[in-house]
């Protein structure tokens, strides 16, 4: 089979080129969506044509937005406690989805931590 640009994801009706990668793996680079916090159906198609029939929803969200950071300040050896002030830190906090095991602060150049 020719995967080529004919091998799409779509998401809701948005569609990208997607990337064979194996019988179990493709990838593809999610499109720009003005919705945000509700699920989207996403499917993918060989031809172009026909798409899978799969039940299975996209979600986007907004970016998470840092206003401050108390104290914005701290040792070099670590270990303070800092609070984060802002907005979107669970943007899924009314739907069935948990994602804070996915969140973490990171400090350039010195790694993630989770929140």
């Amino acid at each position: 089979m020719n995967f080529d640009e004919n091998t799409r994801c779509n998401f809701g009706s948005k569609s990208v080129i997607a990337h064979f990668i194996s019988n179990n793996y493709m990838t593809c680079i999610s499109p720009f969506s003005d919705v945000v916090e509700k699920p989207i159906p996403f499917s993918v198609s060989l031809n172009k044509q026909q798409n899978s029939r799969d039940k299975i929803d996209f979600w986007y969200y907004n970016w998470p937005e840092v206003v401050e950071l108390v104290p914005n300040y701290g040792p070099d050896s670590g270990g303070n406690k800092v609070l984060l002030k802002g907005n979107n830190f669970n943007p899924f906090v009314a739907e069935d989805i948990n994602n804070l095991n996915d969140t973490f602060c990171e400090f350039e150049g010195i790694g993630k931590v989770p929140v």
